[in-house]
This record gives structure tokens, C-alpha cells and sequence, in this order.
């Protein structure tokens, strides 16, 4: 785990760890991963996998990385709509996004389309 967070050497085990607090990732490493920033991650990163994390979860992933690199340009690719929809700039590469908007259900499609007006 610590050489994927920190190839280089460059951060102390106290850097490493108030960064994963920041990302709300410290208490999954320190409970799922059973040596902590010693541990091995699995062949991509299975054992790290979040395609099926949950709403509250990937909100507050998408807070810290809106909080800590507001001033870059983050590309993302994503599973779900509601981790892009606030996003500045969306390109799409598979389809229309509003065909995509549509296809999440009546109930999410009008949440996703509150949340894109609201950050406008």
C-alpha cells in the first residue's frame, strides 16, 4: 500500500496517514487492510476495488477530491452518474449524457438533474 500511495519515498508514514484521513480512506486501511500501510494490494488493486461502494461512500470520495484538487483538472472515469454530474466539464465518450441521464430511472435522473442545476 505505501509504495502505490508513495513511490518515490517522499512522505513519512504520518504524511501518508493524515492524507488518507483527509480522503476518508484512514479507517479502511487501517480496518480492511490487515498491515495497514504495509499491506499488499492485490493485482489491480482488487482488494481496493470501488465500483460497488455506496452512495454515501463515493459522496464523500467525491467531496475530498473536489475539496483537494480544486484547482486541477481531474479526469474520472466513472460507474455511476452521480459522481460526475457537478463536474465542470463532462465528455462523454460512450453516449449522449442525457440518454444516459434517462437510463438511471425517473427518481435518479430528476436527483442527477437537481444536482447538475444546482452547481451551475
Amino acid at each position: 500500500m505505501r509504495s502505490n500511495l508513495d513511490p518515490f519515498g517522499f512522505y513519512s508514514d504520518a504524511e501518508i496517514w493524515n492524507a488518507l484521513e483527509q480522503i476518508q480512506l484512514k479507517t479502511f486501511v487501517k480496518d480492511r487492510m490487515s498491515h495497514g500501510l504495509h499491506s499488499l494490494v492485490n493485482e489491480n488493486g482488487s482488494n481496493l476495488t470501488t465500483a460497488n461502494i455506496n452512495n454515501i461512500t463515493d459522496e464523500l470520495i467525491q467531496k475530498a477530491i473536489r475539496d483537494k484538487f480544486k484547482e486541477c483538472t481531474v479526469l474520472t472515469i466513472v460507474h455511476r452518474l452521480r459522481t460526475i454530474i457537478d463536474n465542470d466539464c463532462i465528455m462523454c465518450l460512450v453516449m449522449e449524457f442525457t440518454l444516459l441521464v434517462e437510463q438511471t430511472g425517473l427518481a435518479e435522473a430528476e436527483y442527477l438533474r437537481t444536482l447538475a442545476n444546482s452547481s451551475e
